[in-house]
């Protein structure tokens, strides 16, 4: 009997856990229920601000506010490829991931190659 209401006060605390939820999650985009604000994974490039804390799309131009500026240290004022959660209604941007836009990851990459105006080894 005391094993059926325990049981039955995990289920119940359970139930409501779940029930509290402020965020869910569909088709890509993250709602806060509470603002009512849609965050979406993107993958924006463009180039980071000087003061590290904004970001200058090159697709439109649209300056965004970056969140956790701590992600972009050491990348201000560079041509980056910057991958978050963006909140189209704030312009504001939360960096999980950055890279030098342009720079291939190992693919194929050789040092003094074809177009890269030195020469290699003979």
């Amino acid at each position: 009997m005391k094993f059926r209401r325990v049981l039955i006060c995990m289920f119940c605390l359970a139930a409501t856990i779940c029930a509290m939820q402020v965020r869910e999650k569909s088709d890509g985009k993250t709602v806060d229920k509470a603002s009512g604000t849609a965050k979406s994974l993107s993958k924006l490039t463009g180039t980071i601000g000087q003061d590290g804390k904004t970001f200058t799309s090159d697709a439109d131009r649209s300056a965004w506010t970056i969140s956790n500026s701590d992600k972009v240290k050491s990348h201000e004022g560079h041509h980056v490829v910057v991958r978050g959660k963006a909140d189209d209604t704030t312009k504001t941007i939360e960096v999980t991931s950055v890279t030098i836009a342009g720079a291939k990851a190992g693919k194929g990459a050789k040092k003094g190659g074809p177009g890269t105006g030195t020469n290699g080894p003979p």
